[in-house]
């Protein structure tokens, strides 16, 4: 890309994104389905034309992707007690204001997934699948910076639930 080349990367529910010579980024609120919610986007400047198109496409129902990155992170819950111990415990022990009463209470991997907020989107490149869109889940970033994060292939299969901070 060079200097006086601007890119925009169009994708509704969200706004317009200029991309600069290294990426793009927005921050605001987004309503989706019934709530409104805080929301940001990063998008890599590396990633390509035909790509940020393909991934417009994918986020185009961010309603259902929502919907399947919290299934992921359910499965991946259950098969892997690393989630409750380090992220949902972590959340109940350190910053026990960030989860409804009725969540703390009860304290299963159920509650839990249904108490996070899809707090962020990304595109990044990647080598084997051109680009992965990563949808980050919080129990609030005024709370902690925390996230689980649920990675995406092109062409909307899961390809890894992750911690990450």
């Amino acid at each position: 890309m060079t200097a006086n080349q601007v890119r925009t990367f169009r994708c509704k529910p969200f706004p317009d994104v200029e991309l600069s010579a290294d990426s793009g980024y927005w921050s605001g609120t987004l309503t989706l389905g019934e709530a409104t919610l805080p929301m940001s986007i990063y998008i890599s400047a590396e990633v390509s034309d035909a790509s940020l198109r393909a991934a417009s496409t994918l986020l185009s129902d961010l309603l259902t992707l929502r919907k399947r990155g919290r299934a992921a992170i359910a499965d991946e819950a259950e098969s892997d007690a690393t989630i409750m111990r380090d992220f949902f415990l972590l959340h109940v022990e350190e910053v026990p204001e960030c989860l409804p009463e009725a969540v703390r209470l009860t304290a299963t991997n159920e509650a839990f997934v249904g108490a996070l907020e899809l707090v962020g989107v990304a595109i990044h490149p990647d080598d084997e699948a051109s680009f992965q869109v990563v949808l980050d889940f919080s129990f609030g970033r005024d709370y902690s910076d925390q996230v689980l994060a649920v990675k995406f292939h092109p062409d909307g299969s899961i390809w890894q639930v992750s911690h990450e901070s």
